[in-house]
């Protein structure tokens, strides 16, 4: 019994450490993975899609006005009148009260509307709005892809920021090494020795600052992917930092227009104002309805008979205190705004594909130029550790070098950075952000 209790107990801690090891392990996570999270999860991506639903549902409210409406009525009154206040005086022949009466009415009613041009209108403006909350939905969602991608750049930007801190601490480890084996040969100095030893010192110091901005990197990316605090994030893209293709062909203004999900919203808005100002318009016209009722009715269950009521009325707008023309001119101002946006996107648009295909030429250029600085500081720093090893100089050269290397190494990061940011915000110009970094793609 007691090797049975044992068993039971070792394997409810070996299911405990079990959880335990998936609870602290890292959720690992490439660029497509980020962004799709992000679109699932982000709450801003989250209430525009609220938005869109919430847009549908009014366009049904609207459409409703243009179908028949129809409802049961049942209903059952008692009355007693006194006469003198009813015509002015008593009858003799009935007293001063008349009742109790009672009558009993059941049956449904309905109405609908024959010609009401302006509930058209007003139901096409409600579909240039879904439209349009359609395409600010799209609109959050390149948004919040452009915030994730430039977050996960920044990650990796840190990231190859400690590796190559790591590699300054090993060399600064090496140069110090091989100080001290100099000195113990007479070749170098104490001097020497402290110089290089003060050199691995600040290495390991910007080792720890580049450490501290990965990590803060991390929370502000796990902000973006709504992922709870705790979890530990990795990402895996590190390579990816590194590519640099060529502008792609059909990164063109035209092609931008056509893709931008902000004109598309300006479209949607300026032909919902145009919808609105031919409502405003069309309530001047007349409009036609019809309704009626079919039920019985009765003093009591038993004396009830069939009764209908039909109708058809026609209403003529003729003074409304100047609220139709209000409407209209309304919804004319509404028109010309969305005009003058749509003027103001389309240069917009046109200036960040420019400016963006400017800077990823300009940024592939400057990577190629840190990658030559990169290859000459390390050609560098390796003849003067060849001359400081043949007694030539001291280590001062050593240390210039090593000087040279660390901001030939940093300007070599902050260029594939600036590389890929070029890239990512000529993806936002095009409106293909998403299906550029995403799964689409």
């Amino acid at each position: 019994m007691k090797s049975c209790c044992s068993q039971i107990t070792i394997f409810f801690l070996a299911c405990l450490g079990i959880g335990t090891a998936q609870t602290d392990a890292p959720l690992r996570l490439n660029l497509e993975q980020s962004i799709e999270r992000a679109l699932a999860q982000n709450p801003e991506v989250q209430i525009a899609d609220l938005q869109v639903a919430e847009s549908q549902q009014d366009r049904k409210i609207v459409r409703s006005a243009l179908l028949p409406n129809v409802s049961l009525e049942a209903s059952e009154r008692v009355r007693r009148l006194n006469v003198e206040t009813l015509i002015g005086h008593e009858l003799p022949a009935f007293g001063p009260v008349s009742g109790p009466f009672q009558a009993m009415v059941a049956g449904p009613t309905f109405s609908t509307p024959i010609f009401d041009l302006r509930l058209w209108k007003q139901y096409r403006a409600t579909k240039d709005r879904v439209a349009a909350s359609r395409a600010d939905a799209k609109t959050r969602r390149e948004e919040i892809s452009l915030l994730v991608v430039s977050q996960y750049l920044g990650v990796l930007r840190a990231t190859a920021g400690v590796d190559a801190s790591k590699s300054r601490v090993d060399l600064a480890q090496a140069l110090l090494n091989q100080t001290k084996a100099l000195r113990e040969s007479g070749v170098a100095t104490r001097v020497d020795e402290v110089r290089a030893e003060v050199r691995l010192r600040q290495e390991e110091q910007s080792l720890i600052v580049a450490q501290t901005d990965v990590s803060t990197a991390l929370y502000a990316l796990a902000r973006l992917l709504n992922i709870p605090a705790g979890q530990r994030i990795e990402t895996t893209d590190h390579q990816a930092f590194f590519d640099t293709p060529g502008v792609p062909p059909e990164a063109t203004i035209e092609m931008a227009l056509q893709n931008r999900p902000e004109l598309a919203l300006i479209h949607a808005r300026k032909s919902a104002a145009e919808s609105e100002r031919a409502a405003a318009s069309a309530a001047r016209l007349p409009s036609l309805w019809f309704q009626g009722g079919w039920g019985e009715a009765g003093k009591n269950l038993g004396g009830m008979i069939p009764t209908y009521d039909y109708e058809v009325a026609m209403s003529i707008p003729l003074f409304t205190g100047g609220r139709l023309s209000a409407e209209r001119r309304r919804s004319q101002i509404q028109v010309e705004k969305a005009e003058q946006t749509e003027i103001d996107i389309r240069n917009r648009i046109g200036e960040q594909v420019q400016s963006s295909i400017a800077e990823w030429k300009a940024a592939r250029n400057e990577v190629n130029v840190a990658n030559e600085a990169l290859r000459l500081a390390n050609e560098e720093l390796g003849l003067a550790r060849s001359r400081f090893a043949a007694g030539v100089t001291d280590n001062i050269e050593v240390v210039s070098a090593q000087d040279s290397l660390a901001r030939a190494s940093d300007n070599h990061i902050d260029a594939f950075y600036r590389f890929s940011a070029a890239r990512a915000k000529l993806a936002r110009a095009m409106g293909r952000v998403e299906e550029t970094f995403g799964r689409s793609k």
